[in-house]
């Protein structure tokens, strides 16, 4: 049975580059009261994003002013702006140079996501921010959470953890950190963290050799009638975050559209590619034209043992 959940101020969303500054002005007009914030990676060079498409388009001198006057645009509407610094190889200088051009840019920063080693050098040039742990950071145990050792403002939970209240239990009253749930990556439960695209595509192989394509994508998608029919308890969730860096905003419109007003079947009845919005892992694409909602409804029920 549906329930009424607040999703007031709930998401976290990526920013996608792909994208006119008019139709991001008009996913901001229509998502605002939803959004808490909106992620990205600075256009000041690769070293500073861990996807080579994201990487690829900020090559370009004119994608790099957007991306500027799309933060620009963040901060006058009132939505947070976090910028993530998560790949490896980054100084005390490099967060220096983010910090200058930010002010030289007049963008303010509420939020940055960081690699576990990179927290002290980022709180103490940004000691007002508040610092999140990046899902790159790998956790792979219960007690791995336990173990993080720094203050961290809000705690990613990605991978086999979407579904562990458990984990949720311990970020919010051990850790005393916001939980972040990542509904749609569609990651592997077994791969351990983000490594090649080739590992990637292995684990996925691997869960495909003993279960179905559609048991597969039931296990690490979270559609959003999971949310809205008490398929585990989301009440210690204080943030949902939406994998949309890659996308365009017509994809961000359709992912927010689903997850406030439950209406994924109508998606799915238009096009099996609209599997897409709920999982980001393309090793499941191939099979969505096979895939059959209601078995898929099944299936959660049976993995949420509701």
């Amino acid at each position: 049975m549906s329930r009424e959940i607040q999703l007031y101020k709930k998401f976290s969303v990526g920013i996608a580059m792909n994208t006119t500054l008019q139709e991001f002005a008009d996913l901001l007009n229509k998502y605002e009261p939803y959004i808490d914030n909106f992620y990205g990676s600075l256009p000041l060079g690769d070293k500073y994003h861990g996807r080579t498409f994201i990487a690829q388009q900020f090559q370009n001198q004119e994608m790099q002013e957007k991306f500027w006057k799309i933060a620009r645009m963040i901060n006058e509407s009132g939505i947070n702006l976090e910028i993530v610094f998560n790949t490896d190889g980054l100084t005390e200088e490099d967060f220096k140079e983010c910090k200058y051009q930010l002010e030289k840019e007049g963008i303010v920063v509420n939020k940055i996501a960081v690699l576990d080693w990179y927290f002290d050098s980022v709180k103490k040039l940004f000691p007002s921010v508040k610092i999140i742990d990046s899902v790159n950071n790998m956790k792979n145990t219960l007690e791995g959470f336990r173990e993080i050792r720094h203050d961290y403002d809000e705690i990613v939970i990605g991978r086999h953890f979407i579904r562990n209240e458990n984990v949720l239990r311990v970020v919010q009253d051990e850790l005393h950190a916001k939980t972040v749930l990542l509904l749609n990556n569609g990651c592997s439960h077994i791969c351990g963290g983000c490594r090649t695209q080739e590992y990637c595509r292995q684990s996925y192989e691997k869960e495909r050799d003993r279960y179905s394509p559609e048991y597969v994508y039931a296990l690490q998608s979270i559609m959003p009638y999971e949310l809205h029919e008490n398929f585990f308890d989301i009440s210690r969730i204080d943030l949902f975050k939406l994998s949309t860096r890659n996308a365009d905003t017509e994809f961000i419109h359709k992912c927010l559209d689903s997850y406030i007003y439950n209406n994924a079947r109508e998606y799915v009845e238009k096009s099996s590619h609209h599997y897409l919005l709920w999982s980001r892992l393309i090793w499941h694409m191939q099979y969505f034209d096979s895939f059959n909602y209601d078995r898929i409804y099944q299936l959660k029920r049976e993995i949420c043992k509701c």
